[in-house]
């Protein structure tokens, strides 16, 4: 099977050449259209979850977010092989922490979606950054409002724009898909504090709170939340951590030492286990290690 630029999901005029879209020409058993919107897809969790969801619901039209267009590109070739022929891929190359833009970025990202398409929808908020690794009397303002403006801004952004697209109000005169779920990929550290990760923990536990609203905001709208901990991951981010002279260094070089930490794929198929049981309270803060294997 192999992937072929398309202009879009319906018929509207062609993308800027930084958003790619492929569709697939293979074909599997389906269960049901979805949709899959994942920000920090390039790399890491994003794209393990990614694969994950394809493999599982191999209908489903994906919208994958990052900054690293190659990275985004190399995922979209791993999902070729895992989606239907009715399927799609459409890539984004957006600097999330660019909020000069991302209004506009967004718009144009949202408009390509035809919500009444789809049975359910997901959008994945996994993109962030650490931040400054010092102590919070050492903070820069550069550096903290680019964690805020990544980690926690673009985030309830993107939710809120995600909300009135799929899932619009009866006074709005439009149908949206029939059930939304908001996942949070959330941290030990939105609930736990860590020195000289002030920013991070900050940052994640605002984004726990926020879905946690969404929760209880949408209660009866059938749009439901989860804030997932995917545990202490082997990523491009943990391995920056223990190469660094950071406070937090030692701690992650002994767990990389020790073999304790944990595989992208591994947490992904928990999560989307998780997302297929659909029994989880809406706006819970579930971590890896609360899940069985």
């Amino acid at each position: 099977p192999r992937f072929t630029r398309t202009a879009d999901l319906g018929k509207r005029s062609p993308q800027p050449e930084k958003n790619i879209f492929y569709q697939a020409k293979d074909s599997l058993i389906c269960k049901m259209a979805s949709l899959a919107i994942v920000t920090g897809a390039s790399k890491g969790f994003g794209r393990a979850l990614s694969l994950e969801l394809a493999r599982l619901y191999h209908e489903t039209d994906f919208f994958l977010v990052a900054r690293d267009q190659k990275g985004l590109e190399d995922t979209g070739e791993m999902l070729k092989e895992l989606l239907s022929q009715k399927s799609a891929v459409s890539l984004h190359q957006i600097d999330l922490s660019d909020l000069d833009n991302l209004e506009h970025e967004l718009q144009e990202l949202f408009s390509k979606i035809n919500p009444q398409k789809y049975e359910k929808a997901f959008l994945f908020n996994n993109a962030g950054i650490v931040g400054e690794q010092v102590n919070a009397r050492d903070y820069s303002l550069r550096s903290l409002r680019q964690n805020v403006d990544l980690s926690v801004t673009s985030s309830v952004y993107i939710t809120s724009v995600f909300l009135r697209t799929i899932k619009p109000l009866p006074k709005d005169g439009r149908a949206g898909c029939k059930s939304a779920v908001v996942v949070d990929v959330s941290s030990l550290a939105a609930v736990q504090p860590f020195d000289s990760w002030g920013q991070y923990c900050t940052g994640r536990a605002a984004r726990d709170m926020f879905h946690r609203c969404v929760a209880s905001e949408e209660n009866s709208s059938g749009v439901r939340t989860l804030n997932y901990a995917p545990g202490p991951m082997e990523t491009a981010m943990t391995r920056a951590v223990r190469e660094s002279d950071a406070p937090l260094a030692s701690f992650f070089k002994d767990m990389h030492e020790k073999g304790q930490m944990i595989d992208p794929a591994r947490s992904a198929k928990k999560l989307v286990r998780l997302l297929q049981e659909d029994t989880f309270e809406s706006g819970a803060h579930i971590d890896f290690f609360d899940l069985p294997e």
